[in-house]
């Protein structure tokens, strides 16, 4: 029953699978453009030898590079989300096991 359920979704979903492997694609070439180096490299801040652990650690925490900001991070996990939710919400419809999905 799994198999075919599988099989069956997989069939169902395959259109939206493939527009979110391309857009994937794209979006990974874009960022890559984008995050190339930097003409002039930021010079880090060393911490003062008097910091306490948790201030050196808000300071790490406030040099994240871009590609961990907030923005990107929706961007890139809300597609996978959406499509997880459409597939979750139709293998419910036709009951199919969790081993379908």
């Amino acid at each position: 029953m799994a198999a075919s359920s599988a099989r069956l979704l997989l069939e169902e979903f395959k259109p939206w699978v493939r527009g979110y492997n391309a857009g994937a694609f794209a979006l990974g070439l874009a960022f890559g453009a984008w995050d190339g180096p930097p003409k002039e490299m930021p010079v880090p801040v060393a911490p003062s030898a008097d910091a306490t652990v948790f201030e050196r650690t808000l300071q790490a925490v406030r040099q994240q590079p871009r590609e961990l900001g907030f923005a990107r991070q929706m961007i890139i996990t809300c597609p996978g989300i959406v499509l997880a939710l459409k597939l979750g919400k139709r293998a419910r419809e036709m009951s199919a096991p969790p081993a379908a999905l």
